[in-house]
């Protein structure tokens, strides 16, 4: 029987930031960037710093299995390879991008509505004359 690495301690260590980060996004962009630089902290936490990791080796791509995309220079790195296939790390990657897929298409759906948290449009007595 092989061994199996588990990460559900650092994952559990960076899901409140994670969920806080879904629960502010304004924006489809917003998301995405909050997506990376958690799964960077995941990757970077897992791998011990053994891979130099750059924000473009992930990305979120919402609607297409596993939820994202990593560059070719990390999925082809064999230690990276070796980790993934020895542990929980591709699950505990889908389960953040399938959250951050979800807030992704809400926001994108309602694009007037992320629109006016970035752009509000000012009413009312509070005008400046």
């Amino acid at each position: 029987m092989t061994r199996r690495s588990s990460f559900t301690r650092i994952e559990n260590d960076v899901l409140p930031k994670f969920r806080d980060s879904m629960a502010q996004a304004e924006s489809t962009a917003d998301v995405r960037k909050f997506f990376v630089y958690t799964m960077l902290e995941i990757l970077n936490g897992a791998l011990n710093g053994g891979i130099d990791l750059v924000y473009e080796d992930v990305a979120l791509a919402p609607g297409t299995p596993p939820g994202y995309v990593l560059s070719p220079r990390l999925r082809d790195h064999p230690v990276f390879e070796a980790l993934c296939r020895s542990s929980d790390l591709p699950a505990i990657m889908e389960r953040f991008a399938a959250t951050a897929g979800n807030r992704f298409k809400r926001l994108e759906k309602n694009p007037d509505r992320s629109e006016g948290k970035v752009h509000p449009v000012s009413g009312g007595s509070g005008r400046a004359v």
